[in-house]
């Protein structure tokens, strides 16, 4: 049967992640415990397999007796029998029923982002459908063994009569007797495992206080489910890789919260890591299913803390393409991206570069941050928010800042330093905020500054940034806040002790684009990256800070797992607020996915 739990909890590995110390099997526990629950699972099917079996020859048995020994059958006995076949036929249907209920979705997360509950109700769902059922088919089982009971205790066992007319009565009705105790044992003990066994799989996944974790009670049932539905020779042929991508597109489809998904299968998604998941989700990345994409382009930001991620160069260049799409997955995408480009900013050795701006071989695709400055730069697309908080996360880090700040002084004619650079963007931003009422302001600033600087990569993402924090923006306030951030990143650029005219400049802009109301709209809600991000624009323009429990703000990036989701008290809040705006600190990684 493998390692105990107390011989498989030696194999855990503790690593401390950015939000607290977590807990993670170590995949080759995990892989152990998996196989484990797939022969249980085989075991429990094989029960119930071998039940509906006997229970047949049991029900073929009882027509028999009823339509050719109806006559000779004590009225009693005929309704004993009668009331066996009924209570067997019924725990068929029952058992049956649940199996293909728990086929269908059960639970789906809400659509309007306001009323997100940040919770998985599924496997609280199945697991009481799981009792339900199998309790329902124990104690109908051991029902029908203590009416055989009472009426062996009552009547005795059937006597063989030598008569020509009734010498066939005795056996076939001591068979149905046998067939029937031999159903009830089998049905029990099916019971009495499936309960046991499933269980054992949700003390694994919950081990170390990991109460989210759902991934090995998931294999169980999954396995268990196909061994009935489609034969046990197919369920056996389930792999563990395969699973993980099937129950993460599964997940995702119910529109769980990317961050809670993670929570639910951290082991499994480790276990992929480590065997061939990254070449898996590479060939997923093309797959015609929308879910299986998606699941692929979020597993890349699921692995932030694995080992040499920062490595896997065909990973991120599978996912260029991706990011210029407009459905869920182009959403994963640019998740993953923010998530690792968060990561790398403060987690990297120096001198080491920077994965998002390695170009692709043999190709002209360049990097994947070339590919999202594209992005940003479009000047119609869905999704603003996703690609400036990608945009935002990769600012972060002073290797990308020095590349675009490098990328400028490469395309000026005349010798560029880094102040220089820096004057020359803080002149642009205040000359686009002192024609903010023209009506079209990135058409006045580009006339008054026709040179190689002002149509440069850098000056066209620094107007971008301010035309979405600009008063005629109809962003929302979220992409702003990024939006503002970035831009503040980029202005900042080497010097941050220093003051700068687009600070002052932009002041009114921030002061409108980033506020709290109480009429804010209630269709969105905020995390403590938001809260982060905001705090830090308003002490760079010097505003004072604002009122965050006016709106829901809620935690997603929280030590513990199971607290995520819950709305963050106004201590927290405080702090979270007075952090932000006495130190440069980065904030935390943050997944979201808002329809």
């Amino acid at each position: 049967m493998g390692p105990s739990l107390l011989t498989t909890s030696k194999m855990i590995d503790r690593s401390s992640g950015r939000n607290g110390k977590t807990v993670r099997c170590h995949p080759k526990a995990f892989e152990q415990l998996a196989q484990n629950a797939k022969m249980q699972a085989l075991t429990v099917a094989g029960l119930e397999k071998l039940s509906l079996v006997v229970d047949i020859m049991g029900l073929i048995c009882a027509m028999a007796l009823l339509g050719g020994f109806a006559k000779h059958i004590a009225t009693w006995e005929f309704y004993l029998i009668s009331c066996l076949l009924l209570l067997e036929s019924f725990r068929l249907f029952v058992v049956h029923t649940i199996i293909k209920l728990l086929s269908f979705t059960l639970y789906r997360e809400k659509k309007t982002p306001y009323e997100f509950e940040f919770r998985d109700k599924q496997p609280e769902l199945i697991n009481h459908l799981n009792i339900l059922g199998h309790g329902f088919s124990g104690l109908i089982a051991f029902t029908s063994l203590c009416f055989i009971s009472l009426r062996i205790f009552v009547g005795g066992w059937p006597i063989f009569l030598s008569e020509n007319d009734l010498r066939n009565f005795a056996p076939s009705l001591s068979i149905f007797y046998i067939l029937v105790i031999l159903t009830s044992v089998i049905a029990c003990l099916s019971t009495l495992l499936h309960v046991l066994f499933r269980s054992i799989q949700k003390s694994h996944d919950t081990f170390q206080a990991n109460k989210l974790s759902n991934s090995l009670a998931a294999y169980y049932d999954t396995v268990y489910r196909m061994s009935i539905e489609d034969g046990m020779g197919t369920a056996a042929k389930l792999e563990l890789l395969d699973f993980g991508f099937i129950k993460l597109a599964s997940d995702l489809k119910r529109n769980i919260r990317p961050l809670l998904v993670r929570a639910l299968n951290r082991d499994i998604i480790s276990y992929l890591y480590e065997n061939g998941g990254v070449a898996m989700a590479r060939n997923h990345l093309n797959s015609d299913n929308l879910w299986k994409r998606t699941a692929a382009a979020n597993l890349a930001g699921f692995w932030t803390e694995e080992q040499k991620i920062e490595t896997q160069q065909d990973l991120f260049w599978s996912l260029q393409d991706l990011i210029y799409g407009g459905e869920i997955d182009a959403v994963a995408a640019l998740n993953s991206l923010e998530s690792l480009a968060r990561f790398w900013s403060t987690n990297y050795n120096k001198g080491q570069p920077h994965a998002f701006l390695v170009s692709k071989p043999f190709e002209n695709g360049g990097s994947m941050f070339d590919n999202l400055v594209k992005l940003v730069l479009m000047p119609t697309r869905s999704s603003v928010l996703f690609r400036v908080r990608a945009f935002e996360a990769c600012c972060r880090d002073t290797r990308v800042r020095e590349h675009l700040y490098q990328q400028c002084a490469r395309h000026c004619q005349l010798p560029m330093t880094r102040q220089k650079t820096r004057s020359r963007l803080n002149e642009l931003l205040v000359t686009i905020v002192g024609n903010h009422d023209e009506q079209d302001t990135h058409k006045k600033g580009n006339q008054e500054h026709q040179d190689v600087f002002s149509n440069g990569t850098l000056a066209q993402l620094c107007v971008k940034l301010a035309e979405i924090i600009c008063p005629r923006s109809r962003a929302r306030i979220v992409t702003k806040i990024y939006a503002a951030r970035a831009l503040m990143l980029l202005l900042m650029h080497g010097d941050e002790s220093r003051e700068y005219r687009a600070a002052s400049g932009l002041k009114e802009w921030v002061d409108k684009a980033i506020t709290i109301t109480q009429t804010e709209p209630q269709n969105q809600y905020f995390v403590e990256a938001d809260i982060e991000a905001a705090e830090k624009v308003r002490q760079w323009v010097d505003l004072p800070k604002l009122d965050w429990s006016l709106v829901r703000v809620v935690n997603l990036s929280g030590s513990r797992c199971d607290d995520r989701g819950a709305e963050l008290a106004m201590e927290e809040l405080d702090r979270i607020v007075s952090n932000a705006r006495h130190s440069y600190q980065f904030g935390d990684e943050i997944w979201r996915l808002q329809s």
